[in-house]
């Protein structure tokens, strides 16, 4: 192989035998094909997709106090351990709550007048 020995050396060498089994040797002048092994879906490794992924969300900016900003991030960490889920609920939840009941609240004074 000529590649320095080292404590990944034998992942490289079980990764690189792995693709030369899934390749398929080629015919003279057609590229390879894939075996049907490699076709099945993969489950996926790593986080599930989140709202940065996710088309339907997009990301703004807005300027706040920070100690607003801290003070809200403590009372969510308090809601957490008053209903003790693993992870608090994410400031940009909170956001997103607010505005949609702000935006609910203007369409009742709009559909009134």
């Amino acid at each position: 192989m000529g590649k320095k020995a080292n404590r990944f050396s034998a992942l490289r060498e079980l990764r690189s035998n792995r693709q030369e089994q899934q390749v398929a040797p080629s015919k003279e002048g057609q590229a390879p094909v894939k075996s049907k092994s490699s076709s099945k879906l993969k489950k996926k490794v790593g986080r599930p997709a989140g709202r940065r992924s996710d088309p339907n969300y997009t990301q703004i900016s807005a300027y706040i106090p920070l100690e607003l900003l801290l003070s809200v991030q403590d009372e969510l960490a308090h809601e957490r351990r008053v209903k003790q889920t693993r992870t608090a609920r994410p400031v940009s939840a909170l956001v997103e709550e607010l505005l949609d009941g702000w935006l609910k609240t203007q369409k009742r004074k709009n559909a009134g007048t």
